[in-house]
């Protein structure tokens, strides 16, 4: 009997071990792979949900307690936060994933360290807490002093080079070389992408951009005529339209205005920035192999396409919107009855020139860098029912891009491979 127990101890130890190591196999497969298409996400921002994060005191980042990490909001590819909805007592839960994210989280892991996924719904409450050492790492960030303050300092190499680049209609699209030839245009720029303190001090003074809250609301703006052109990155704005289904509708300028690094952000009051030696190498020797660090890239924004294939595109959405808006005299009779905004009701974040003890006075924010809080009307939207664009949903070859051949060429650019794209940037 002694030895039949001992016999069953031993398989359940080797069973247990097999199991153990083919959980590394997938998780190794797994590298860079985002969330389940069918999670929802935060589409706006919002403050009323500030965490509550104690400091941690203990020793040995990584090893006796976790690096805890929060990251973009709503930012595809590069961050979006998946919402748990609640069960139950237990209250939703934000869940950080997107390509910055998982990066980190490869980075980490192979370094032997252990992570905690602490999703934010405001980027800017995530800053404010890591300044104060109630996080220990923001998984993306820009060189920008405004949006970082004190109290931190960034993980050499930058893990991701990010071209700006204007987006118009085609059709409507203009030879853009510099930012004088946007004069005389509407801009815009989404808030929660991070960019506009970074173009600001290069805008001529008579040109105006516009922050906008939510990429919905921004490209709506840019459908009705409210906007001439979105200032986004390339790789955003090419997200966000393959979500939209508008890929046989949007322009993107072949000339990046702006290239801005993204780094890895970590809180100077924690004892984490002192692994930062153990990750550095591991981020190199994964930006050495360009081509494969690229391709998890590009496989992030066929992801979120791909996430809202079912969906109707935007056009669609406005076209149904117009059709079913209700009469002046339905308006008088039942106002009950008025259409809702296509814009989320969830509170959009703060703009990135908010007030805070270590960013710059509410008094030098320029008003151009103040959110538009007016909804899209939709007067412009198109009298037939649009067909729209979802080649892209289908195949991971068909998606926008922008154009490589010569600025010049005012003829509307051809979708590239993302290969092709990738390659001549």
């Amino acid at each position: 009997m002694r030895k039949i127990l001992i016999c069953f101890l031993a398989i359940i130890v080797c069973l247990t071990a097999c199991t153990a190591d083919a959980a590394k196999t997938a998780q190794k497969e797994k590298r860079f792979k985002a969330a389940p298409t069918k999670q929802a996400v935060l589409e706006e921002e919002q403050t009323n949900n500030r965490k509550k994060i104690s400091k941690k005191t203990a020793l040995g980042c990584g090893q006796d307690h976790p690096i805890r990490v929060a990251g973009f909001v709503t930012n595809a590819p590069f961050g979006w936060v998946n919402v748990i909805p609640p069960q139950g007592s237990k209250p939703a839960q934000y869940v950080n994933g997107g390509f910055s994210y998982d990066l980190f989280e490869q980075i980490v892991k192979d370094a032997g360290l252990n992570i905690q996924n602490v999703g934010y719904t405001s980027y800017q409450e995530a800053m404010k807490d890591l300044r104060r050492g109630k996080i220990d790492v923001v998984a993306g960030a820009y060189f920008d002093k405004r949006i970082l303050g004190t109290g931190v300092n960034l993980m050499f190499p930058s893990y991701f080079s990010n071209p700006i680049v204007p987006v118009f209609l085609k059709g409507k699209e203009k030879e853009v070389n510099s930012w004088n030839d946007l004069k005389g245009l509407k801009g815009i720029v989404r808030q929660e992408e991070n960019i506009y303190s970074l173009v600001f001090n290069q805008l001529p003074k008579d040109i105006e951009i516009k922050q906008i809250s939510g990429s919905k609301k921004a490209f709506t703006m840019l459908l009705n005529g409210e906007a001439d052109y979105i200032i986004t990155s390339l790789y955003a704005g090419e997200a966000e339209i393959r979500r939209y289904k508008l890929v046989d509708d949007v322009y993107f300028s072949p000339k990046a205005l702006v290239s801005a690094e993204l780094f890895f952000v970590f809180s100077s009051h924690s004892d984490c920035p002192a692994i930062k030696k153990k990750l550095e190498p591991i981020l190199r020797k994964l930006k050495e192999n360009d081509e494969a660090y690229r391709k998890a890239f590009i496989e992030y924004i066929d992801e979120w396409g791909l996430r809202f294939k079912d969906s109707k595109g935007l056009k669609q959405e406005l076209y149904e919107a117009r059709q079913n808006a209700p009469t002046v005299s339905d308006v008088s009779d039942k106002s009950e009855n008025t259409i809702a905004s296509d814009v989320s009701d969830i509170a959009s974040d703060s703009s990135d020139t908010q007030s805070d003890s270590t960013e710059t006075n509410e008094e030098s924010t320029p008003d151009s860098a103040k959110p538009d809080s007016d909804h899209p009307t939709g007067e412009s939207a198109p009298e037939q029912s649009p067909q729209s664009s979802d080649k892209t949903d289908q195949t991971s070859v068909q998606k926008p891009a922008v154009s490589v051949e010569k600025a010049t060429d005012s003829k509307p650019n051809r979708p590239l491979t993302a290969a092709e794209r990738i390659r001549n940037l």
